[in-house]
């Protein structure tokens, strides 16, 4: 929570330095905690906060203000996610929605969540074959249970697999795998 708090003040300060205590006041409750309780309370509270922003007078553009609140997002997101590490498919589905651009900084996210269930190891170990396992059928249920909805995620997730096996390969395995062809 303290996490989140954090990096809060620090968002406050870097787009209103002359009025953050003003605007941290005004933000700030004693239930500040209790609107972290899940995705959506976030991202209320998110949104809420970038309004705020838009009316008060500072000095900062707004697109620097809208990409600034969705790193905000995202950095709450993820703290979120640290606390409560089962309910990845909230911020799946947050992330996928049309409406937002969280999937922009959410490569954090997405390596929690493949290092949570461990799905970089097994596309190494089964050479891409995923066995079958509870967290792997959730996950699979979750895509499928939004059609077309999901295709961003899936993206997003095969992309982030790619990239870990990229970077987890050496310049001799690379070179022996090119000469085998």
């Amino acid at each position: 929570r303290l996490r989140s708090f954090i990096s809060l003040i620090r968002f406050i300060i870097s787009l209103a330095a002359n009025q953050s205590l003003t605007i941290l006041k005004q933000v700030y409750a004693p239930d500040l905690e209790a609107m972290f309780y899940s995705c959506q309370s976030i991202h209320k509270f998110v949104d809420d906060l970038s309004q705020k922003f838009e009316t008060a007078q500072v000095t900062t553009d707004v697109e620097t203000i809208h990409r600034t609140v969705v790193k905000l997002e995202v950095d709450l997101l993820k703290n979120w996610l640290a606390d409560t590490p089962d309910k990845y498919n909230e911020i799946l589905y947050l992330i996928g929605r049309k409406d937002n651009h969280l999937w922009r900084y959410s490569t954090k996210i997405f390596s929690y969540i493949l290092q949570k269930l461990d799905l970089l190891e097994s596309v190494q170990k089964y050479h891409g074959q995923i066995p079958h396992s509870d967290d792997y059928i959730r996950l699979e249920e979750y895509l499928q249970s939004f059609h077309r909805e999901s295709d961003k995620i899936e993206r997003l997730l095969v992309d982030r697999i790619h990239i870990d096996l990229m970077l987890n390969i050496s310049e001799e395995q690379y070179a022996d795998r090119s000469i085998d062809r």
